[in-house]
C-alpha cells in the first residue's frame, strides 16, 4: 500500500503542497510551515513515504528536532500514524545527537569528560578550589572572583544565557563585546570559565553548550568520524529549525555535506529565540547555502478560524526580514476577536476570571504573558476562584528574589524594632545613612531596645541624621497598621529604597526595570492581603501553589503560560493579557528600533504573532489603563490589530479629526515610537496617539498626556532626528 492509500485509512488527506514534500527526496528541501499547517503529519508521513514505497532503512533516516519534547511528540504520533506497521526512526535532539560525536571524538583524543548540568545523586568538587562541580556553582564562583561580591538570581540567570548565547554563535571571549548584556566584564568571566573547565588533564567538564562545540570541532578535525556519520544516514530531517542556532546549523550542514538529501522544517515568522542564539538568517539564506534547493509554502491553517487567520495573516506582514507567506484556512468563521482595556490589573484579573466561570473545558482555555510574574496575581485570583490551572513555565525565582526578602525585612524589623539581626540586613537600603560603625556599636550595647531609639540616645549623630532617624523611627512605628500595599509604597518613596535600587544597579551594572517589576509585582499581589505580618505566609502558600499546579498538566486546568513557551501548543480560547507598550514590545526593541536596529522589534512582532495564532475560536487581546497614578498605554501592536479589524472605523474618525482640528493633521511628523523633545519636560519617547491625545514617555519627567493641538499651536514639541 501506497503512502497516501495509507493516510486515507487513517481519515489523513494531504493537500497538494503537503504532497510534494511527501514526494520530495534526494535534493536540499526547505518547507516552510505556518502554525496549525500540519507539520508533523507532513514530516511523519514522508518518513512513512521513505520507509514504505522507497524501501528506506528506518535505522538511516534521522529526525532532528529542537527539543526532547518536540522529539518525544514526533515519535508518539508516528506510532499513532502507522501503528507496528512500520520501524521507527531514532527521533533525536541535536544536543543527544552532538553529545554522540563529541563523546565519539573526545574519546579517540584520549580526553574523559564529564556534564556539568543537570542534577546528580553525587555531588563532586574540584580538589583545589572546593567548588561544586556543576555549571552554577562554578559561574557563581567565578563572578564572586572576579567582581569580589556574589551575583544575584538575576545575574546569574543573565550570565548563564550569555555564555549558551556565545557559544551557540560560535564566539569567543574577545567577540564578548558584541553580545548586549548587562554583565561587566563578561569576556574575563568566558576566559576564567573555559579555563575552570578545561584546567584538569585527565577530566574535561562540559555543560550541554559545550556538546555542540565539541561536535562542531569534532566533525572537522576528525575527518574519518565525519565520514562515518556522514554515511550512516540517507536522509536528514529537521524541525523547528527557525530556533536552530549557528553551531547546530554547521553541524547539520557537515552530516548532510555528502548526500545534501536534507528537508529543513520551519517558520521564520515563529523564531522567537535570537536572545539565546537563534539564527534565522539560515533560514532566509537557505539558498546560500543549497542553490539546488526546493522551497515549498505551506499557507493552509488548519488550527484557527477565518477571523484569527486572516487578522494574524495580516499583523505578521508588517515584518520585512521574512518569506512572503500568506497564511490562509478552509475553517469557517468563529468568534470575532475582542480587545478589552480595563480600568487596573486586578479589573482585568476579574474580567478573565468572570469568563473562566462561564467554561466548562479548561484544558481548552490558556492565559498567555510576555512575563512570568503576570501570572502571579492570575495564579492568587484562580485559588480563591477554585479554578484549576496548570503554569507551563513554574518560575518560584519572585518568591526568593532578594527584593522581596528585603522587604520583608522591613516588615520584620517594623515588628520588632529591637532586633539588631534584621535591622544589619536593611540598614544600607534605606536613607538613615547609618554606618557599618554605627551597627557594630549597637550590637556592642546588647539590644534589648529599640534600634533607632538606642541610635539617636547613645551616640552623637550629625543634624541631618538626628532628623533623618526621627522620621524613619515614626514610620517603622507606624508600618504594623498599615495594609502591607501601604507599607510597600512607604518603603519605595518614603525611606529611600528605590533610589537605593537606581543605585545599586548602576553600581553592580543591575537592570533597574527589573528590579522595580519585582516591586510592581509585589505590591500587586499583596493588595488583599490585610497586615504585614500575613505576607511572608501568603507567599509561601502562593509558592506551594505554584509548585502542586504541576500535578494538572492534561488534566481539566487553565494554562498560563508565556508567549515563548506556548509555541507549539493550541487552544480553543485564549486570552493575551498584560499587552502594554513597553511590555510588548518591550524597552529594549522599542530603543533598537529607534536607533535604527528593527532586528528586536520584528521579533516582537513574532512573539505576538504566536500567541494570536495559539487560538482556534476565541482570542481576546486585553490590556489596563491604570498602574498607580500612570498612565499605561497598550500595546502598539494592540493598535495595529484593531486597524486589521476595524479599518473603515478609524478612517472615518481619523478623517473626522482632521475636519475639526487640522492643526493636528501633519502631526508634526510624530507618530508610536518617536523620539519627541518637549520645551518644558525634554525628551521623550511616543507611546500611543489615540483621539488627538500623545501619551509620552519623558526620560526625566515620567508619562505625560499632551494634547497634539495645544502642542502645535504652541510649538512647544519637536521630532528628534538621530
Amino acid at each position: 500500500m501506497k503512502i497516501f492509500d495509507w493516510l486515507e485509512t487513517k481519515g489523513k488527506y494531504l493537500n497538494e503542497v503537503q504532497k510534494q514534500a511527501v514526494l520530495h527526496d534526494g535534493e536540499p528541501l526547505l518547507l516552510l510551515a505556518v502554525p496549525g499547517s500540519g507539520k508533523t503529519t507532513t514530516l511523519n508521513a514522508k518518513i512513512g513515504h521513505l520507509i514504505m514505497d522507497k524501501g528506506y532503512d528506518a535505522k538511516r533516516i534521522l529526525p532532528v528536532t529542537f527539543s526532547k519534547a518536540s522529539a518525544t511528540d514526533m515519535l508518539e504520533r508516528f506510532h499513532e500514524l502507522f501503528g507496528n506497521t512500520l520501524p521507527a526512526p531514532n527521533y533525536s535532539t541535536i544536543h543527544s545527537f552532538a553529545l554522540k560525536i563529541a563523546g565519539e571524538g573526545l574519546s579517540k583524543e584520549g580526553r574523559v569528560f564529564e556534564i556539568i548540568e543537570g542534577e546528580d545523586s553525587e555531588e563532586k568538587v574540584d580538589e583545589e578550589t572546593g567548588i561544586k562541580l556543576k555549571k552554577y556553582s562554578i559561574l557563581k564562583a567565578i563572578y564572586q572572583e572576579v567582581h569580589g561580591i556574589a551575583p544575584t538570581d538575576d545575574q546569574m540567570e543573565e550570565l548563564i544565557r550569555v555564555i549558551g548565547f556565545m557559544k551557540n554563535k560560535c564566539y569567543l571571549s574577545q567577540d564578548a563585546k558584541k553580545v548586549e548584556t548587562n554583565i561587566h566584564g563578561l569576556d574575563v568571566l568566558f576566559e576564567k570559565y573555559e579555563a575552570f573547565k578545561s584546567k584538569n588533564e585527565n577530566l574535561m567538564l562540559l555543560d550541554f553548550d559545550d556538546m555542540l562545540t565539541h561536535a562542531n570541532r569534532i566533525l572537522w578535525e576528525h575527518e574519518e568520524i565525519a565520514i562515518k556519520y556522514q554515511q550512516m544516514f540517507d536522509v536528514i530531517l529537521t524541525d523547528e529549525s527557525q530556533d536552530t542556532s549557528m553551531i547546530q546549523h554547521l553541524i547539520i550542514e557537515k552530516l548532510a555535506e555528502k548526500h545534501q538529501n536534507i528537508c529543513v522544517v520551519g517558520d521564520d515568522d515563529q523564531t522567537l529565540y535570537s536572545w539565546r542564539g537563534a539564527e534565522v538568517t539560515k533560514l532566509l539564506r537557505f539558498k546560500d547555502t543549497y542553490p539546488e534547493a526546493t522551497i515549498l509554502f505551506m499557507e493552509q491553517n488548519y488550527r484557527s478560524s477565518k477571523e484569527i487567520v486572516e487578522t494574524s495573516n495580516i499583523f505578521i506582514q508588517r515584518n520585512n526580514a521574512r518569506y512572503p507567506k500568506n497564511m490562509f484556512t478552509k475553517n469557517p468563521s468563529g468568534d470575532e476577536i475582542v480587545i478589552e482595556q480595563l480600568d487596573t490589573a486586578r479589573h482585568q484579573v476579574k474580567y478573565v476570571i468572570g469568563e473562566l466561570k462561564k467554561v466548562e473545558n479548561l484544558s481548552e482555555t490558556a492565559i498567555l504573558y510576555r512575563n512570568n510574574r503576570a501570572s502571579l496575581l492570575f495564579m492568587d485570583a484562580l485559588d480563591k476562584a477554585k479554578i484549576p490551572y496548570y503554569i507551563k513555565d513554574t518560575d518560584t525565582s519572585f518568591y526568593g528574589h532578594w527584593v522581596v526578602r528585603d522587604i520583608l525585612a522591613f516588615f520584620s524589623f517594623a515588628e520588632e524594632p529591637a532586633n539588631l539581626t534584621k535591622l544589619s540586613k536593611i540598614y544600607s537600603k534605606f536613607n538613615g545613612y547609618i554606618s557599618r560603625k554605627q551597627i557594630d556599636y549597637l550590637q556592642m550595647l546588647g539590644g534589648g531596645t529599640p534600634a533607632l531609639a538606642t541610635l539617636l540616645k547613645e551616640v552623637d549623630l550629625p543634624d541631618y541624621q538626628v532628623k533623618n532617624l526621627r522620621r524613619l523611627e515614626s514610620l517603622f512605628e507606624r508600618m504594623p497598621k498599615m495594609t502591607p500595599n501601604e507599607a510597600i509604597k512607604v518603603i519605595r518613596n518614603d525611606m529611600g529604597y528605590e533610589k537605593t535600587l537606581l543605585r545599586i544597579s548602576e553600581r553592580l551594572g543591575f537592570n533597574s526595570s527589573v528590579l522595580f517589576e519585582v516591586l510592581d509585582s509585589l505590591e500587586s499581589l499583596v493588595d488583599t492581603v490585610g497586615t504585614i505580618q500575613e505576607v511572608e505566609a501568603y507567599l509561601f502558600n502562593m509558592e506551594g501553589q505554584a509548585k502542586k499546579s504541576k500535578f494538572n498538566k492534561n488534566k481539566n486546568a487553565v494554562t498560563l503560560s508565556t508567549f515563548h513557551s506556548s509555541k507549539g501548543l493550541e487552544f480553543e480560547r485564549v486570552y493575551m493579557v498584560n499587552l502594554h507598550h513597553l511590555v510588548i514590545p518591550n524597552k529594549e526593541a522599542v530603543k533598537a528600533y529607534r536607533e535604527g536596529k528593527p532586528e528586536e522589534m520584528e521579533e516582537a512582532v513574532r512573539l505576538f504573532y504566536v500567541g494570536m495564532t495559539r487560538a482556534k475560536k476565541h482570542l481576546e487581546l486585553l490590556s489596563y489603563r491604570k498602574k498607580g497614578k500612570d498612565i499605561l498605554s497598550e500595546s502598539i501592536f494592540v493598535r495595529d490589530v484593531r486597524k486589521i479589524l476595524q479599518p473603515e472605523v478609524l478612517t472615518e474618525k481619523k478623517a473626522k479629526s482632521i475636519k475639526e482640528k487640522p492643526v493636528t493633521a501633519p502631526l508634526l511628523g510624530v507618530a508610536p515610537l518617536s523620539k519627541v523633545k518637549h520645551k518644558k519636560f525634554g525628551e521623550g519617547v511616543v507611546e500611543s496617539i489615540v483621539d488627538g491625545t500623545l501619551v509620552i514617555q519623558f526620560e526625566n519627567g515620567g508619562r505625560k498626556e499632551l494634547s497634539h493641538s495645544f502642542c502645535s499651536q504652541h510649538n512647544l514639541l519637536n521630532l528628534v532626528l538621530n
